[in-house]
């Protein structure tokens, strides 16, 4: 069951819906080529494909805030645990094993990380449904993929929400 059925505001979790699309191979490899290429953020693509998919209708200007709020999450935390487990592979005083049993547990705590900041998003969502509310213009993934100046935003925003069906 849906964390948030009984309050009727969606379907499906964003956690739920995170998983259901990111589960999909092609949309992992996109989400990490974009992130690589143009710095998208893969948490805040899904969560748009989420928006679009519950017809959930918040202002564009709602953007801006939640970017700032996961950035400061990632930056303190998420960024230095990639950095670490990349590190890891540099490291010739440890054997192969041992590497791998850390990485592990790394890639759990990151695993954590991102939860958090899933369930972040979607009580911001939550809060910002009351009074932040769009339906003319509502944001949309074409609109994130603009904001990192990606070219052919709105084609790649069709490419990624029909792979994350």
């Amino acid at each position: 069951m849906s964390e948030v059925a009984g309050s009727g505001l969606w379907q499906k979790s964003l956690w739920e819906s995170v998983l259901d699309s990111y589960s999909k191979p092609t949309v992992e490899q996109l989400s990490l080529a974009w992130q690589d290429q143009y710095g998208a953020n893969v948490t805040l693509m899904l969560w748009c494909v989420w928006l679009q998919r519950e017809n959930i209708c918040l202002s564009k200007d709602v953007l801006q805030d939640v970017v700032a709020t996961i950035k400061e999450v990632e930056d303190a935390t998420l960024w230095p645990l990639r950095r670490a487990r990349a590190a890891l592979y540099d490291l010739s005083v440890i054997t192969r094993v041992q590497q791998q049993l850390v990485k592990k547990q790394v890639l759990a705590a990151e695993l954590s990380i991102e939860k958090i900041l899933v369930h972040k998003l979607q009580d911001v969502t939550q809060k910002y449904i009351e009074v932040m509310r769009d339906v003319e213009a509502p944001l949309r993934l074409e609109d994130y993929l603009q904001s990192l100046a990606m070219p052919n935003a709105a084609m790649c925003a069709q490419e990624y929400l029909a792979l994350a069906e």
